[in-house]
């Protein structure tokens, strides 16, 4: 299988985070348990990133009409560095 090196909005923002990753698979993996994902957006004729919090909490309506909701936890993180780059 094929690994990509990672990308340059991925780059930017392990950088500021002060993480690193091997490759562009291990930088998804990262950003997967922070509980962001990052994009790119072209700006001039360079790129910044797009940074998006992922869903905590979910629900929904189980077969016997029920209702359910349950929330996912993320690793707790300082996302300070990268606020600028966070999509609201």
């Amino acid at each position: 299988m094929a690994s990509y090196p990672v990308g340059s909005a991925q780059q930017k923002v392990l950088d500021a985070l002060n993480l690193t990753a091997s490759d562009f698979t291990a930088a998804e993996q990262v950003f997967e348990s922070l509980g962001i994902e990052v994009t790119s957006q072209r700006v001039g004729r360079s790129s910044e990133p797009v940074v998006t919090m992922k869903q905590t909490d979910f629900g929904g309506w189980n077969h016997g009409g029920d209702g359910e909701s349950w929330t996912k936890s993320f690793k707790q993180a300082d996302l300070t560095p990268i606020a600028r780059w966070i999509k609201k």
